[in-house]
């Protein structure tokens, strides 16, 4: 039995999970690994036709690319479509071809379950907050942008002057 330690990862995350071929249509086991993370205390969505390849399936990515980049094209889109902060899936084609495709990070379905129960924080997922972190100073460079070339015209808010650093504050 599993020992799922929700006190250590307070920040609930909204996962896209991506049933690999191999494992939906191969093995049968689709439900099982999305029972297991919905006991994250994560919210789990579904890609709209989830069930339709990403695109690697084993060597098909190399000796069939231009279908596999069509594949891949439309996963991205449907994977976007439902906004998540991150994806998960069980295997490490997937993830290669996925991530060659989408700015989102990708993580094995294992290592979520590994840090659940205690293990160590997926790398993968250190650039959630790089990400978050250079939009955020790009909003502000762009404000402050905005100010100065308020603050160059001149601009005269109730006959008092602001400076660019008022200007951003209002």
């Amino acid at each position: 039995k599993l020992n799922f330690k929700r006190e250590k990862n307070s920040k609930k995350y909204n996962i896209a999970y991506h049933s690999a071929c191999s494992m939906q249509h191969g093995q049968k086991v689709h439900n099982q690994p999305i029972d297991l993370l919905t006991k994250t205390g994560n919210t789990i969505l579904n890609i709209p036709d989830g069930h339709i390849c990403c695109g690697s399936a084993g060597t098909y990515n190399i000796l069939h690319t231009d279908i596999a980049k069509q594949l891949l094209k439309q996963k991205v889109e449907n994977i976007n479509k439902v906004k998540p902060d991150l994806i998960s899936t069980g295997n490490i084609g997937c993830i290669m071809q996925i991530g060659n495709g989408i700015n989102i990070p990708i993580v094995h379905t294992v290592e979520l379950i590994d840090w659940y129960t205690g293990g160590p924080k997926p790398r993968s997922l250190n650039s959630i907050w790089k990400k978050k972190i250079l939009i955020t100073r790009k909003l502000l460079r762009s404000n402050e942008e905005r100010a100065n070339k308020l603050w160059e015209a001149k601009l005269n808010l109730n006959d008092e002057l602001y400076s660019p650093k008022k200007i951003i504050e209002l």
